[in-house]
């Protein structure tokens, strides 16, 4: 009677690990795009008066960078 809630635990833990082996998860791989497909570079920069400190006037520096490729979707005419 006191041993059902550890059996119920042993065999749910059983299961999650049985099931972690049967499945294991992929990712969707993407094709790359191809080279010969011309391609726009757009810069989101802010202004160079405000690339100072408002606090301390010293110079910001450049955290990090996002890149996206995508094709552009033209619909046929």
């Amino acid at each position: 009677m006191f041993n059902e809630a550890k059996e119920m635990v042993e065999q749910t833990v059983w299961n999650d690990e049985e099931e972690a082996k049967m499945s294991p998860r992929k990712k969707p791989k993407r094709e790359k795009i191809s080279a010969d497909i011309p391609r726009e570079r757009v810069v989101h920069d802010i202004a160079d008066e405000d690339k100072f400190c408002d606090c301390c006037q010293h110079a910001l520096h450049k955290i990090g960078e996002d890149t996206n490729e995508k094709p552009e979707f033209i619909p046929a005419k």
